[in-house]
């Protein structure tokens, strides 16, 4: 049993994924997305996935299912949840050893570099103990060749199983939020591990796990607690330890019987006051302030008078509508109840709380019937409660049971949580939310086309440049008839190429080319501190590499590279070269027209003049020749 430290979520995570790796192979197991559950191959009928904490039962276990099982988890507002734990199936095992040999090699057994007894190619063990831990290896020897060769080691862990497992605690008076408790686990065995339960669920604990303390105890802290103790080769359960917990008293409660509105001058009244308490309460009673000598639970009036006062009780509180939309809607909210004021001739009085806040008029909220109908007018979210009425007499008071309104609205607040840059390949999640009662309905456009997703999560697996653009979720809510929508861009993100350029983990803190790293960043400054350059890493603005434009132009890298920053001009042509590269071909030309010219002017009666010197390379270069060459003498 895999078991989480996770406790149920109020909103059910949206992706659940376990995966083992076995011989450097990501297997998957199961994966539970909104959409439905997918197991893996060989898995079907062996695996239980509790969806509320993640926790995964492995049943039917086999040496092959040892492996590094991982768990991941996409939580409701798209954040990552990631752990990972190792799992080691261990089984009978003989060692045997072989060598290739003629005349058949000697063998002797080797532990942690001692010299065994034991000899031959078969080495068993019975009853093993734990000093036979360690390495073995075996030595295989030819008394012909007198060569010796000994084997790899193999390493054997021998454990002691976990057994007598006991929980003590101290102290054993306990007071809740004034006390504090140790619970303290013990047990036989070896590389021991300890994890605390309180009922069914996990808690933590200090000191290596094997002592749990609570500190200002609640009355919620009273267990059962059960100390569990494993090693790799078994575990073993604690007997549950329940904690006495003294609290209270509260939730004091009073009920009168027979239940009426009047009682008639004569008859018999029953009382009964109960409280939340440990140990149980004492009761006392009063009536108008004066301390009554009668104790205990139950209070019995017999022949009673009209001075005496029925105490109020059985405070109830309806409304009506119940179907109600932000804004557009009003309810009225009524208090009934039972009691008498007695012979003080004074009536019963109505007080409204909203949560713990009294309410009281305003413009949207009315009092009437003598403070027992309380109605508002354009009900909003706000106004949801819960709400309760207290009906006092010169008794007694009572409090009704909180009532909770249902109010429609949004949606509102829509956002979309995820990723706005990813690599080719790459698992991507967009988790569009919403404030709306009853929950919102989503549709997404992609580039401002319809998808096939209708839900609030937008899965893609491998991300591709089909998947890069403007995602558009719209939340709708059904009952209020209204929509919102929001915009999500998703770019590919050239800077995650691991390892040829990468941003160091404290980027922020740093300026220039500082902020980079990897295998090409490295190969920069190495080239610089050769070439004597200097250089800088600028990120492309969009994001991407390139593609085409249907006006001709390019995006991303290669349009950077082709505008350089500005448009080309008459002598572009000239840009593959700097100014000193062609001031140097320019003389270099002039020189070699006047050599030629000095050349041919050695001749005494010669045509060639200086401006057939300069003609005479232009058409070397363009391999068109000249009609007057220079003749040598």
């Amino acid at each position: 049993m895999f078991t989480t430290t996770l406790n149920p979520p109020e909103t059910q995570h949206l992706v659940m994924s376990w995966t083992v790796r076995v011989n450097g192979n990501r297997i998957n197991i199961i994966m539970s997305t909104p959409s439905g559950i997918t197991i893996g191959a060989g898995y079907e009928d062996r695996i239980t996935l509790n969806r509320s904490t993640a926790s995964l039962e492995l049943r039917n276990l086999a040496l092959n299912d040892s492996g590094e099982y991982q768990l991941s988890i996409t939580a409701a507002d798209a954040q990552l949840m990631t752990g990972d734990c190792q799992l080691k199936i261990y089984g009978s095992d003989v060692r045997f050893c072989s060598a290739s040999s003629r005349p058949p090699a000697l063998f002797h057994w080797v532990l942690n570099g001692t010299l065994l007894s034991e000899t031959g190619p078969e080495l068993r063990l019975k009853n093993i103990q734990t000093n036979q831990s360690g390495s073995y290896s075996c030595q295989a020897y030819n008394n012909k060749t007198l060569r010796y060769q000994t084997s790899p080691p193999s390493v054997m862990t021998v454990l002691v199983p976990v057994s007598n497992v006991v929980v003590t605690h101290n102290p054993t008076d306990l007071v809740e939020f004034n006390s504090s408790v140790s619970l303290s686990c013990s047990s036989s065995g070896s590389s021991l591990s300890y994890r605390w339960l309180n009922g069914s669920s996990e808690v933590t604990a200090s000191d290596g796990g094997s002592t749990l303390t609570i500190v200002n105890v609640t009355r919620y802290d009273q267990g059962p607690f059960r100390c569990l103790v494993s090693n790799p080769i078994s575990h073993n359960f604690s007997d549950p330890v329940q904690l006495s917990i003294s609290f209270g008293p509260e939730k004091t409660n009073l009920k009168i019987s027979p239940s009426k509105d009047v009682y008639e001058e004569g008859s018999d009244v029953s009382l009964f006051c109960s409280a939340s308490s440990r140990p149980p309460a004492l009761f006392h009673w009063v009536l108008n302030g004066t301390l009554l000598s009668e104790t205990g639970p139950e209070l019995r009036l017999k022949n009673i008078q009209t001075n005496q006062g029925v105490p109020v009780s059985n405070v109830v509180v309806t409304h009506n509508p119940t179907d109600l939309v932000e804004f557009n809607s009003s309810v009225s909210l009524s208090c009934s109840s039972s009691g008498s004021s007695g012979s003080s001739g004074s009536s019963l009085s109505y007080r409204w709380l909203n949560g713990s806040s009294e309410v009281t008029a305003s413009d949207t909220v009315q009092l009437g019937d003598g403070g027992s109908t309380l109605t508002i007018v354009n009900v909003t979210r706000y106004d949801q409660g819960p709400f309760r009425c207290n009906v006092s007499n010169a008794v007694s008071s009572g409090i009704s049971h909180p009532l909770h309104l249902i109010v429609n609205y949004g949606p509102n607040r829509v956002t979309i949580a995820g990723r706005s840059s990813s690599n080719a390949g790459r698992y991507v999640l967009l988790h569009c939310s919403a404030k709306s009662v009853p929950p919102a309905t989503f549709t997404w456009l992609l580039n401002g086309k319809q998808t096939d997703v209708h839900g609030d999560v937008y899965i893609i697996p491998s991300s591709t440049s089909s998947d890069y653009g403007q995602y558009t979720c719209t939340a709708k809510n059904d009952v209020t008839g209204l929509s919102e929508t929001v915009h999500h861009v998703l770019s590919e993100d050239p800077l995650t190429e691991n390892p040829y350029v990468m941003r160091r983990g404290n980027y922020q803190d740093l300026q220039g080319n500082d902020q980079y790293e990897g295998f090409c960043v490295d190969m920069l400054r190495e080239l610089a501190d050769i070439l004597k350059f200097s250089f800088k890493i600028k990120l492309v603005d969009d994001g991407l590499y390139g593609a085409p434009e249907p006006n001709g132009s390019w995006t991303g890298m290669v349009g950077e590279l082709i505008n350089r920053g500005r448009k080309p001009g008459y002598f572009s042509f000239l840009d593959p070269f700097s100014p000193a590269v062609w001031l140097f071909m320019l003389l270099a030309y002039l020189a070699v027209s006047c050599v030629l010219f000095l050349a041919a002017r050695n001749v005494l009666e010669n045509q060639y003049t200086l401006g057939n010197s300069l003609w005479f390379p232009v058409g070397g270069f363009m391999q068109q020749g000249s009609e007057i060459m220079p003749c040598d003498a």
